[in-house]
Parts: structure tokens; sequence; C-alpha cells
């Protein structure tokens, strides 16, 4: 009975979003100017389609998975009138939109809501108690008389939060929120309302809040209760630090454990041990061994996080692999714009192990003896004709090579071979495209399997990473073909042409 318990209220809790779309509403939205917001993306395989214009100003709108596979979230910063207009939210299920409109900022504090001295963004340890402030006042308009405290309300994904003491605690300006767990994660809507002889007014106001350590929101031991039960609605994949619980093809949950002292990646792919603090070297994609199909061109770039040092790739035997132009030498390596980076590029791929370590940037520094820090990569070879697999060969190109502001298709089309002929079943794999500098999840389906890029611009290129993933009830399986992206300037195509 217990197990059936732990199952439904994961299943209850998929169920009720499951039908939503936008957080805190969808139609039209006021925020005042100079403001941040969050807002809400929820569903299965939720995404923000945003227009292109806003897309290349990083530092003002972007958007996170802060639960994967059911709640993305919008971050606006800043407002301003270049921000307004329709924002997509695009699920699974449907597509909703919501159009932001600008408050414009008055010189005084007389006749609007003011939201005072409230954080924004917090987090919060996994099982504790949290308490979001939200103070609210209104100003009539005789500035020195005292303001009105308007009423508020709470709202947690278009839902009204009310008393229980098991969960909510709401005060006059404040909302306690009871042993934080991973599905409370998420934005926190504080909505003040107040009525006038002719007028009522309301105002929103996000919090939004996350654990600490999001892979610690669930133990082992609530995962052992459901595996082996029949999904009903269960479709979220839920993470420790080393036991992934997914619903798998056959209908049913499965969990998978990492080896001992070994972890999940961070995109849920591979186990590995945990990086290290000190660590300045990263290899992308970052897997300490990938399966790679022969034949085939593929890219890794390896990045210091040490302005001290820069990467340089060598073979297993320590020899440096040099870089160069040609794109005729079947193993080579090569720099693009981006500082401490370095490409390798093995057209047609060979299995082995490459390591990628670091060298002084300071020759006085190099005269000195100073500790050579390394990171490395296996490649083996697939032999998916003899087993099964996730396979690239007609779903993907290696590199693409086009001009600033030309319109770019990205395809991702993984396939999935099963030579063991044990079911009769066939599976598609879920296809994810990720864009390594801003780590921008673009998620694909069977009817949407490319990213289009209207006007392309030059921050839109270099490595893009398309990841299949089939949920076996044996194992996940998860394979990775990184996609070069080369913008180049009509007056100085010089990479790789």
């Amino acid at each position: 009975m217990k197990h059936f318990q732990v199952l439904s209220i994961l299943s209850f809790i998929i169920i009720t979003v499951s039908s939503m779309t936008i957080s805190p509403h969808g139609g039209y939205l006021f925020i005042d100017e100079g403001t941040d917001f969050y807002i809400e993306c929820i569903g299965y395989n939720p995404k923000w389609i945003t227009a292109k214009r806003l897309t290349s100003d990083t530092a003002r709108i972007s958007t996170q998975l802060i639960q994967p596979n059911r709640k993305s979230i919008l971050t606006i910063q800043g407002m301003d009138i270049s921000l307004t207009g329709p924002y997509l939210c695009q699920t699974n299920q449907s597509v909703s939109t919501i159009i932001l409109h600008l408050t414009k900022r008055k010189l005084d504090l007389t006749k609007q809501i003011r939201f005072m001295g409230t954080n924004t963004n917090q987090t919060v340890v996994y099982g504790n108690d949290i308490r979001l402030n939200c103070f609210a006042q209104y100003y009539s308009e005789k500035a020195m008389d005292s303001p009105y405290l308007p009423k508020i309300l709470w709202f947690f994904e278009r839902r009204q939060l009310n008393n229980n003491e098991d969960k909510y605690i709401i005060g006059i300006d404040s909302l306690i929120i009871r042993n934080f767990n991973y599905y409370d994660q998420g934005v926190y809507y504080c909505r003040a309302f107040i009525t006038l002889k002719n007028k009522f007014l309301s105002k929103i106001y996000p919090i939004i809040v996350q654990l600490q350590n999001s892979t610690s929101f669930i133990n082992d031991t609530s995962l052992s209760l459901i595996e082996n039960k029949h999904c009903d609605g269960f479709t979220e994949t839920i993470i420790t630090n080393n036991t992934i619980s997914y619903c798998n093809t056959d209908g049913y949950i499965s969990n998978y454990t990492c080896p001992m002292d070994q972890i999940w990646n961070e995109d849920y792919s591979q186990c590995s041990s945990p990086m290290s603090h000190d660590q300045i070297l990263q290899i992308i994609p970052n897997l300490s061994h990938i399966n790679v199909e022969l034949g085939r061109t593929y890219t890794f770039v390896c990045r210091s996080t040490d302005d001290q040092f820069e990467p340089e790739w060598t073979y297993e035997n320590g020899t440096i692999i040099n870089p160069s132009m040609s794109s005729e030498q079947q193993i080579t390596s090569y720099l693009l714009s981006e500082t401490r980076s370095v490409y390798l590029r093995l057209a047609p791929v060979v299995a082995g192990t490459y390591i990628c370590r670091s060298r002084p940037v300071d020759m006085q520094m190099a005269k000195e003896e100073v500790t050579i820090t390394t990171t490395s990569i296996t490649l083996i070879a697939e032999m998916i004709v003899e087993t099964n697999g996730i396979s690239f060969q007609s779903s993907a190109l290696a590199e693409y090579h086009v001009r600033i502001n030309a319109s770019l298709f990205v395809a991702c089309r993984p396939e999935y071979f099963n030579f063991q002929l044990k079911t009769n079943s066939s599976y598609l794999p879920l296809a994810t495209l990720i864009r390594i500098n801003d780590n921008n999840h673009f998620l694909l389906s069977d009817i949407i399997d490319s990213l289009l890029i209207d006007r392309i611009s030059k921050n839109e290129s270099g490595m893009y990473l398309c990841m299949g993933k089939i949920p076996l009830p044996e194992q996940l399986i998860t394979s990775y073909y990184p996609i070069m992206v080369f913008v180049s300037d009509p007056l100085c195509e010089n990479i790789l042409i």
C-alpha cells in the first residue's frame, strides 16, 4: 500500500500541472520598468520561444530548466520597452502566449502599489523551512498620507495557497514553506490587491526558490519504493547523487545506480567521479568516455578556467597534437575566437584516449616548476550492428559553414537501432540540441527535429551537442554527437573552409 501511496503522490503532482502552461497566467502581464521578473512554463518538455531580437541580449533575458522535463523559467532582468511583446510557452501538449507590457517608472510613489525590500531569488536546503517576505504598500494622492496596506494572496503554479500547518503558513506579509522538497521549487507569486472608490488595483511580485543542491532532493530509499511500478502518468526523471529513476519504454519505472564513488554528470547521461574544485580543465562533452561511430567526423573542446594556463591536446603517449588550418589532416587541433579553449578535430574519428593538459601562458612561469593538470576522454568504437544503440549517421552533420545574417537549420535526428531483436517494439530517441556557449537546451520532437536560426550572428557560432536518449527498462542509453557551427564574415573566411 505504501508503494502505491508514493507513486500516487508523484502522479498527482504531475497530472495537476500537466494541463498548465504559463504561471502566473497567460494573456497580458504588466511589469514595472527596471524590475526583474520570473515567468514559468509548466508541462512536459517545456520550452520558451522568444523573438529573435531578444535572444542576442543574453544579459537581459534567459531561461533555465528548474525541473527537467517539467518546468522552465523565463528570467527578465531590468524590464524595459525592448523586452515587451509576446513570449510563447511550448509543451508537448500545447502552446500558450503571454504578452509583456511595460509600466513606466513614476517619479513619485503616489497612486500605485509598491513592494518594499524583498529578495526575489532565494535558495533553501532540502527538508528545511523557508520564509518568503512580501511587504506591499499603496500610497494615495497625498504624499504625506500614511500608506494603505493591500491584501496579500500567495500563488504557486497558478494555484492559490491556503494555510496548511503541514506545508504552508501564511502571515500578513509572509509565507512559510515547511519541509521544502524538489517539487516545491519554482516561482512563488505574491499578489497584492487594494480596492479604491472607483478602481480595483493589483500587482504581482515573483520570488524564485530553488534547492541549494538539486541532486539531493530525494533519497534512494524513496526511489526504491516506486521501482517496477506502472508509470501511471509518471513522466519525470528523478535524480539523486548516484541514482536515477525514470519511466522506461515498457511503461514501468526503472532505477539505475552509479558505481560507488561516482555521481551523475550534469546531463544525467553518464556516471563519473565528482569534479575536484581544483580542476581547471574541462572537456566537452563532459564525459570520461563516449561511443563514436567510425567513419564520421568528431570534434571536442577543452577549456581552461585559469587565466594563467591554456589547454593543449596530446595523444595518450604525450605527443602534442599541433594546431593546423588544413581540413585534410585527419587529427588536428585549432583555436577559435574564445580564449583558453582548444578544439580537437578527428576526421574521420579514431578510437582511443585523448588527453588535454595545461600549459603556462607566461613563458617565465613555464621555466619554473609548475604542476601540470590533465584530463582525458576515451573514444570507444560503437558496434551497433552487433548489439543496439543510438546512431547519428543520417541525422546530423558534423560541421556547418555559414555567413553572418544567413538562416541555418541545425539538424538533430538521432535514431535507435536494435539488432538483438529481443522485442518487436520500435523506439524514437528523445532529442535535445545543446548550445555550449550559453548551455541552452533546445528540446526537439518527431515533428520539430532541427533548430532554425534566423539571421545567425557570430555569438551563435561554436559547438552544439545533439543528444539522443532511450529509457530502456534495463538501462538508460544516452549518446552525443558534437556539431560545429562556423559563422564567418564574407571579408575574412579562413576557418576550415
